[in-house]
């Protein structure tokens, strides 16, 4: 919410990490990086990019992609529709 907030309204949002959805030939780094926060962190976790993009359409964020890197991570495009004034 923060970071949607901090955009412009016709500005883009990438989110670059790993996502434990991501079924690429390195799913296993998501995986590894949810019980590193879940072990490591206070009440951490690792979200996955279906469950973000939910988040980003509800603040109003359309235009919304999920790229696999051809390392080991994955991007999440996400683009801030400007609020019409009537």
């Amino acid at each position: 919410k923060k970071a949607v907030g901090l955009i412009r309204p016709d500005g883009w949002l990438i989110i670059h990490d790993y996502f434990p959805d991501r079924t690429d030939r390195f799913h296993c780094k998501g995986q590894l990086y949810d019980l590193n926060m879940l072990l490591n962190t206070h009440q951490g976790t690792c979200h996955t990019a279906k469950t973000i993009i939910a988040w980003l359409e509800v603040l109003g964020c359309t235009d919304l992609s999920v790229q696999d890197l051809p390392s080991d991570s994955s991007i999440i495009l996400a683009w801030r529709t400007p609020v019409s004034r009537i």
